[in-house]
């Protein structure tokens, strides 16, 4: 065979592994899904949002949610990778500058700016080449912050008021007990000030009553039966004569 020939098949051959090398890259890089996709959330979601999806995917694909469940190899390899993957996300896009960075690369995909390690390299292990320990680790960690997270937010506006914690119910049995004797302590001293008073006139009222006794039974004394029922008679004219004279 001619060797021009035989260069020009060699060089078509090149050119063609070159052309499926570079289509294939970009059959790639078209179908691997940016970390929003992985989230699932859109690119403007807050940092909330994207911990909740976060925590909502964990629970479906950590390793150990279908322990009881006997799944393919296969399958539990794709689920491993995903949650893999998600960590991945999670790790890029839970911090401001990460983020910043990784929305950028988005934008400018001839560059590199995302210089955020996912997972430091002396953590895998040949027992654990994806580092699945660790991250099941920052799972159960950002779930227990999660969750705390959202019990403070309920704490805080427990009773429909921005701002008004929750108070905790021994405080709350406190009060009640402390208003009920503050109460019946109250009650306790109206009414002894008013039996007091009630009794105070009632003893005014008996002495008055005593000095007139005594008064009259003086008079009595002094004066004898006959002066007596005088006096008496002439105070009676005097009261008759002052109804005459005005009887209303």
């Amino acid at each position: 065979m001619d060797p021009v020939l035989m260069m020009c098949v060699k060089c078509q051959q090149r050119l063609g592994r070159i052309i499926q090398r570079s289509f294939s890259v970009q059959n790639q890089s078209v179908l691997q899904r940016n970390y929003y996709q992985v989230l699932g959330v859109k690119k403007t979601a807050t940092p909330r949002e994207i911990k909740a999806a976060y925590i909502e995917l964990s629970k479906q694909l950590h390793p150990d949610t279908n322990l009881s469940i006997k799944q393919p190899l296969n399958e539990q390899k794709d689920q491993h990778n995903s949650f893999v993957e998600l960590n991945q996300a999670y790790a890029i896009l839970s911090k401001s500058l990460s983020r910043r960075e990784y929305d950028f690369s988005l934008d400018n995909p001839g560059t590199q700016t995302v210089r955020v390690h996912v997972r430091r390299a002396g953590h895998a292990t040949a027992d654990d080449p994806y580092d699945t320990q660790q991250g099941q680790q920052d799972w159960y960690r950002d779930m227990g912050a999660f969750h705390q997270g959202s019990h403070q937010s309920a704490s805080e506006n427990y009773y429909g008021i921005k701002g008004v914690r929750r108070v905790n119910s021994v405080y709350i049995v406190y009060g009640c007990l402390t208003f009920l004797v503050v109460g019946a302590l109250v009650h306790f001293i109206i009414f002894k000030q008013s039996s007091d008073y009630v009794i105070s006139r009632l003893d005014e009222k008996d002495r008055r009553i005593a000095a007139i006794y005594n008064e009259a039974k003086a008079r009595a004394m002094q004066n004898g039966n006959k002066k007596q029922m005088e006096l008496l008679k002439a105070r009676q004219e005097e009261f008759s004569l002052k109804l005459k004279q005005d009887p209303r």
